[in-house]
Order: structure tokens, then C-alpha cells, then sequence
């Protein structure tokens, strides 16, 4: 039984879940002769809770659900077994677990910077090189009140460290590309 794994936001969510050989403490077999449920709970940046429907026995259920308008995100998870008409309290968690919502591309317009954290952080330090080359003062007095602009030595050596971490982030991702090699 496992509902872990990716979600492209777009499909539909379609699990199965099998209870057989699953009993509660009072040792009755979790099936739907016996008037259980399956509940399946998400919580991350919005909150999801799907019911079962049953399946082609007595201890299959299905979880089916369109995901056109769910958000993508990283997600927790709870799978738990309730028997209808009982209180939430007499609930059985069967698994729990994280899962990723994706994007897909072809059904998101909206423009996706795909820019990973260091090559973001980079070009703003570089943006902030270039725009204080023309100025000269580090620091300003008015009224009262003082602005201090960052060293640029300190800008240099974050632009430094951001680049390092940006190649390796690149030598990376290189060295993950598939060669296919051919004999002829």
C-alpha cells in the first residue's frame, strides 16, 4: 500500500489500495463488510480529502480524483481507516507520508523562471555590482537619517562564492546527461 510519490497536477490522482490482512485493535478484519472507510488527507500549501469508493472486493477501495485546480507543492499525507457512523477519534491511520504535487508545463501559461537559487542569487549580485559602478559613496546622511550601501568587497566575494556554487550546480546536472555509446 502506497499512495507516496509524484502527482502531476493536470491527471487524474488514481489510487488503489488493498486492506487485506489489516485489522483494527478489537481485531475486526478493516474491509467494507465490517462498514470501514478509507480517508486520504493532504495538507501542504492548500489542504485535500479524498473519500474511497469501493473497489471489486471487500478489501479494495479506490481513491480517484480530478487535480486540475490543485496547487503544487510538497505535501503531507495521512492514509487512515474510520467505520462509518464513528466518531473521528476511532480512527486507524494505515500510512503516512510525503508527496509532491508537480506543475505541468504544458498546462501552466504563466512565464516559470527556471533559474535554481544560486544562478537567482548570482545575477542580483551582479545587477548590484553593475548598477554601483557609477556610484561612489558608500554611505549617505540626510536629516538625521543614514543609508549604508553594502562594501563592494563584500559584494565581490558573495558574487565569488554564488559563481563557485553555481558551477558545481552546472558540473552537476552535466554529469547526470545519459551517454549513449555506439560501436560501429
Amino acid at each position: 500500500m502506497t499512495i507516496s510519490g509524484n502527482i502531476s497536477i493536470g491527471d487524474t490522482f488514481y489510487r488503489k489500495v488493498s486492506t487485506a490482512g489489516l485489522v483494527d485493535p478489537k481485531t475486526l478484519s478493516i474491509n467494507q463488510t465490517n462498514n470501514y472507510s478509507l480517508y486520504l488527507s493532504f495538507r501542504g500549501p492548500c489542504s485535500y480529502d479524498l473519500v474511497s469508493s469501493n473497489g471489486s472486493d471487500a478489501t479494495e477501495y479506490i481513491f480517484e480524483s480530478a487535480t486540475a485546480s490543485w496547487i503544487a507543492g510538497l505535501y503531507k499525507y495521512v492514509l487512515y481507516a474510520q467505520k462509518s457512523g464513528s466518531p473521528i477519534t476511532d480512527s486507524y491511520t494505515l500510512e503516512t507520508g510525503t508527496i509532491e504535487f508537480i506543475d505541468r508545463i504544458d498546462l501552466n501559461t504563466a512565464p516559470v523562471d527556471q533559474r535554481g537559487h544560486y544562478k537567482k542569487v548570482l545575477d542580483a549580485i551582479e545587477a548590484v555590482i553593475e548598477k554601483r559602478a557609477t556610484k561612489d559613496q558608500e554611505s549617505y546622511s540626510m536629516a538625521g537619517r543614514s543609508l549604508s550601501r553594502t562594501p563592494l568587497a563584500d559584494l565581490l566575494m558573495l558574487r565569488n562564492y554564488y559563481y563557485d556554487q553555481y558551477q558545481k550546480t552546472l558540473r552537476k546536472s552535466a554529469s547526470k546527461i545519459n551517454k549513449i555509446k555506439v560501436r560501429m
